[in-house]
């Protein structure tokens, strides 16, 4: 589990007995280390979209309410390592909520 907020895992961690170890203050490590199929994305709206985009190159499906937090952000390229424009998995998020918004469709 990634949270940019070590206060709110832990809050969490007590309510819910989380065990300790499964925290990771680093997105890309805990992408890395746990190597999971998907992710449920359920940060602030602000980190969605870091989240999805450390997750489309890995191949790593993210799931969860609106990827971008905004046309601005949507329309963005996922920049590769080389600095070249991606055709990945945000991409197809963010062609998505262009779509879904165009026809006037709010995400839950």
């Amino acid at each position: 589990m990634w949270d940019p907020r070590r206060d709110l895992f832990e809050k969490f961690a007590a309510r819910y007995a989380i065990d300790e170890s499964l925290y990771f203050d680093d997105l890309d490590a805990m992408l890395d280390t746990a190597r999971p199929e998907a992710a449920s994305v359920m940060t602030s709206t602000a980190d969605h979209l870091l989240a999805v985009e450390a997750c489309a190159p890995r191949g790593v499906h993210a799931a969860g309410r609106e990827a971008a937090g905004g046309l601005g952000r949507a329309r963005r390229p996922h920049r590769g390592s080389r600095g070249r424009a991606r055709r990945d998995g945000a991409d197809q998020l963010r062609d998505e909520l262009v779509r879904q918004r165009a026809r006037g469709v709010r995400p839950a």
